[in-house]
């Protein structure tokens, strides 16, 4: 989901839930997160992606604390079994370049690296409205990873930088201007992470990044500084027959310091852990996974994490239930762009907790086989999650402020997904899901609805073969979402309308080593209106005049009391493009 109408930077949403509930891993390790949260899956080039993976629901129990509505593991390829060469690279017609070259070396103990390239240097402004489409981009991510038998090391390097704004904002000769308005950010982030396996019952982990961030918001300075540790020991054993049991310490340490009024002075946060979980195979068809995770944070005392999930399999049958408990440290200025982006002042309520959560969900899958020429694969499912000392973005008591506290009372998300997929002899594939859901905020014996939350998506992919073409038209709907109005007058609709982004690739294959790619990306044309940004025109709000409260008053030149706000933002302000694409490998 898009989170900023100017400098365009997003996250990614599970079951409803914000993005920094939903924890990124690389090759198993907790990689991304605070400030990195909005960049978790930027930068990794493709060519040395080998899978991913996607869990929903509570999983603290092994992976800590941000796991609350889910996680995402990217697993990057063995250097012992990846291609020599790969080289992927897209253009489009917005003036956008991505290049992805992954390279082996070595022998015996061997290597691969990968870099990722990416910029954006082409304003473009189809709505008239005086502010950049999308963010202009430079971006170089650089990924090495080195493995012998019993050890893994990878590191990573990403530098980008971005900016948005009026069309007329130079970033250098602008940036921090009260004249022009632009956001501008530079990220420069390091990482460091892998394991030893001692046997095949006893494993370490470890991980180290710096993620520093230079930003302008406006004449807004922002400098961010995060650097977290984690180091993980973890043993494998059997206790009896069909009882297996993973135990393990865990010690997290992070270091964030920033220039805003929320920190007076670094924060040093320290999370000694213990977990263990048991795998328990009750019978040939059923097994049961029970953990618990126990931590103590230096600032918040002991806090546990229990976690209990059943899987019942039978032939091309399978049921899972799963239940379980998850905390979340809150860093407001890391995780929510809004709170910096146009000129809405940032409340924050004195001791603010952590959020705790409570979630369950049941999955049935069923394969058919039996369907002539095609199999087919379902899945249903329904979740609900309870939210205590929730944080949730008040954009609604005072229009000139984002106020952030802690809910008196709680928070709930439910809803069901169905999801089908088939293939067919002649290499035919399609996906269609779609979840229903709804998200409560229950506060001072009312219920209400948070901002930018739909109650509907769905996803739908198609795969064609043609001799040695391919033809994919895929998409992804949205239903409507509510969102946050300037002022009681702002005339702009309180609702997002139905989104649809419609997508078509044909890919032409001379050989298993060669491809090339032609598509267009938002074939509906589908944008968000030219006044989403409020009072674009008038970005420092020279334009308004206020009471005594701070509040904006209807004038002839302001009939509607606004000022300037970008947060009234749902999806991508890019329109229709054409892109084209190439790939070639080496084996």
């Amino acid at each position: 989901q898009i989170n900023c109408s100017v400098c365009n930077t997003g996250d990614i949403h599970i079951n409803g839930q914000e993005g920094a509930n939903t924890m990124i891993l690389i090759d198993g390790m907790p990689i991304v997160s605070g400030l990195g949260s909005v960049y978790g899956l930027m930068g990794i080039p493709t060519s040395l992606i080998k899978n991913i993976e996607v869990i929903k629901g509570p999983s603290s129990t092994l992976f800590g604390s941000e796991a609350i509505g889910g996680v995402i593991n990217i697993n990057t390829i063995d250097p012992k079994r990846s291609e020599s060469f790969a080289f992927e690279s897209f253009y489009t017609n917005w003036d956008e370049l991505n290049i992805d070259v992954g390279l082996t070396y070595g022998s015996k103990n061997r290597g691969i690296l990968g870099m990722n390239y990416f910029k954006n240097d082409l304003i473009i402004d189809d709505n008239s409205d005086g502010f950049t489409d999308i963010v202009l981009q430079n971006r170089i991510s650089i990924f090495n990873k080195w493995s012998t038998k019993n050890f893994d090391l990878a590191t990573r390097y990403f530098y980008e930088d971005r900016w948005g704004g009026q069309t007329n904002y130079d970033p250098k000769e602008d940036r921090l201007s009260d004249d022009i308005y632009g956001e501008q950010i530079s990220t420069r982030r390091i990482e460091l992470f892998g394991g030893f396996q001692f046997n095949a019952s006893n494993k370490i982990q470890f991980s180290l990044n710096q993620h520093y961030q230079d930003a302008a918001y406006g004449d807004m300075p922002y400098i961010g500084d995060q650097r977290i540790g984690f180091i993980q020991y973890l043993n494998f054993s059997t206790l009896t027959k069909g009882i297996e049991l993973t135990t393990g310490t865990s010690f997290r340490y992070t270091y964030y310091d920033d220039n805003t009024p929320a920190t007076k002075t670094s924060d040093h946060q320290y999370l000694p852990g213990l977990f263990s979980q048991a795998s328990i195979k009750w019978s040939e068809q059923s097994r049961l996974l029970a953990g618990i995770r126990l931590e103590h944070n230096s600032k918040h005392g002991l806090i546990i994490s229990p976690r209990l999930n059943y899987k019942w399999t039978k032939d091309l049958s399978t049921l899972r239930w799963s239940v379980g408990n998850g905390y979340r440290v809150v860093n407001l200025f890391t995780e929510d762009h809004a709170a910096l982006s146009g000129f809405r002042e940032v409340v924050i309520e004195p001791g603010i907790l952590p959020e705790q959560s409570w979630n369950t969900s049941i999955t049935y899958s069923q394969t058919f086989t039996e369907i002539s020429s095609m199999v087919i694969n379902l899945n249903i499912s329904g979740f609900y999650s309870y939210f205590g000392n929730k944080i949730i973005p008040d954009y609604d008591s005072n229009p000139n402020e984002i106020r952030y506290s802690n809910l008196s009372e709680y928070a709930e998300s439910y809803g069901a997904s169905i999801s089908l997929n088939g293939t067919l002899q002649n290499g035919a594939r399609w996906n269609l899901g779609t979840t229903l859901m709804d998200m409560n905020i229950y506060e001072d014996e009312a219920r209400y609805r948070p901002v930018l939350t739909e109650r509907f998506n769905a996803v739908y992919q198609i795969n064609l073969p043609f001799s040695s073409f391919e033809a994919v038209v895929s998409g992804n709907l949205i239903g409507s979402m509510r969102l946050p109005l300037a002022s009681e007058l702002d005339p702009r609709s309180p609702n997002s309308p139905f989104i649809h982004l419609m997508n078509f690739q044909l890919e032409k294959k001379f050989s298993n080593q060669f491809s090339l790619r032609l598509g267009l990306r938002n074939i509906l044309d589908f944008t968000p209106p030219a006044n989403s940004i409020a009072r674009a025109f008038d970005p420092f709000d020279r334009g308004v005049n206020f009471d005594s409260s701070g509040n904006a008053l209807i004038s002839e030149a302001n009939p509607y009391a606004l000022t300037f706000d970008p947060s009234y933002s749902y999806t991508s302000f890019q329109g229709r493009n054409l892109f084209f694409g190439l790939k070639f490998s080496v084996n």
